[in-house]
C-alpha cells in the first residue's frame, strides 16, 4: 500500500527520541491522511498525488508541506496509545533494543495534565503545518492547478467543512 510518508519519516520529523517504527501504523497515517491533509488539498489533488506519487512531480510539496503535517498529525493520534502501551512495551524480535527505543521505568507515570498539554503542543504544531501547506497552496494556485480549497459555513453557530 502507497503512503505519503513512511514510519522513518515521522520519527525524524516530528520525534526527538527514537521509537521503534513498527509502532507506527498504516492506520494511523491513513486516518492522518484522510482527516486532514486530503480536505486541505481537495480531492482532486490528494489523488493526483497518488497517481503521481513515483514521478517527482510533487516533490517540493510532500516533502517541504505535506509530511511535516502529516508527521505531527500522526504524533498526535498516537502519543496517547504511545504513553500507555510503552508500560507493556515489548521488543519483538530484538530485546536489546527496549532500553534504547522506550524508558520503560516512566512510560505511564506521566500525569494526566502533562499528558495532556503534551498532545495539545503536537496538535498546535500540526495545524500551524497545516496552515503552512493551505498557504502555500494558494499562494502558487497556478502550479496546483487541480488544487480545491477547503469550503466551510457555518450552521447555528457551528463550522461545517466539506
Amino acid at each position: 500500500m502507497t503512503r505519503l510518508i513512511e514510519p522513518l519519516t515521522v520519527i525524524e520529523i516530528a520525534y526527538i527520541t527514537e521509537i521503534d517504527p513498527y509502532m507506527i501504523k498504516d492506520s494511523f497515517i491513513r486516518n492522518a491522511e484522510i482527516q486532514y491533509i486530503k480536505p486541505a488539498l481537495g480531492t482532486l489533488l490528494y489523488e493526483d498525488i497518488y497517481l503521481q506519487f513515483g514521478n517527482g512531480k510533487y516533490t517540493s510539496l510532500l516533502n517541504d508541506y505535506i509530511k511535516p503535517c502529516l508527521a505531527y498529525f500522526i504524533k498526535a493520534a498516537m502519543l496517547n496509545q504511545m504513553l500507555i502501551e510503552t508500560s507493556q512495551y515489548t521488543t519483538g524480535s530484538d530485546p536489546t533494543l527496549a532500553q534504547s527505543l522506550v524508558d520503560v521505568s516512566t512510560a505511564v507515570l506521566i500525569p494526566t495534565n502533562h499528558r495532556r498539554d503534551m498532545i495539545s503542543d503536537v496538535y498546535r504544531t500540526a495545524f500551524y503545518k497545516l496552515e503552512l501547506l493551505t498557504a502555500y497552496l494558494v499562494a502558487n494556485v497556478s502550479t496546483y492547478p487541480l488544487y480545491a480549497a477547503p469550503v466551510s459555513t457555518r450552521l447555528a453557530g457551528f463550522r461545517i467543512s466539506s
